[in-house]
């Protein structure tokens, strides 16, 4: 369909089923350090994507969403700077996409940000360029 370039605008922050929201900073690759802290069950992010949990999800069966899936998050994108360059909040509706649909609905790293969640959980992702706009940018918004 023509409409999927309105949702290269607004990325990044993800909560699985829209139970509350993440903001992610877009970083320069030189800001962004590999840290581990969380789940060893969850699929590992690359060099490049931070994730910090912020609420855990409900006890619940454990799953997490995988290629092909579709979710549905509720998500903040900010620049460093704290420049808001897309909320599902705006629209007060969540955003559900599929996993690895093609075109991409999203920024790459929040395909493989989700993939780390459980229904309910609230985290914030950190994703250098390369898993976003890459040198491109995504004027005007993103520089």
């Amino acid at each position: 369909p023509h409409h999927h370039h309105l949702f290269y605008m607004e990325p990044v922050r993800g909560v699985l089923d829209g139970v509350a929201d993440a903001k992610v900073p877009l970083l320069d690759d030189d800001d962004v350090a590999s840290e581990d802290e969380e789940d060893p069950n969850a699929p590992r992010l690359p060099w490049g994507i931070r994730k910090k949990l912020l609420d855990e999800a409900p006890p619940g069966d454990g799953a997490r969403p995988q290629s092909g899936d579709e979710v549905t998050v509720h998500y903040e994108g900010r620049l460093l700077d704290g420049t808001i360059i897309g909320s599902s909040r705006d629209s007060g509706k969540p955003f559900t996409f599929v996993i690895d649909e093609r075109p991409r609905q999203i920024i790459q790293g929040m395909e493989l940000a989700v993939q780390t969640m459980q229904k309910g959980e609230v985290s914030e992702f950190t994703i250098a360029p390369r898993f976003a706009y890459d040198d491109l940018g995504s004027p005007p918004l993103v520089p």
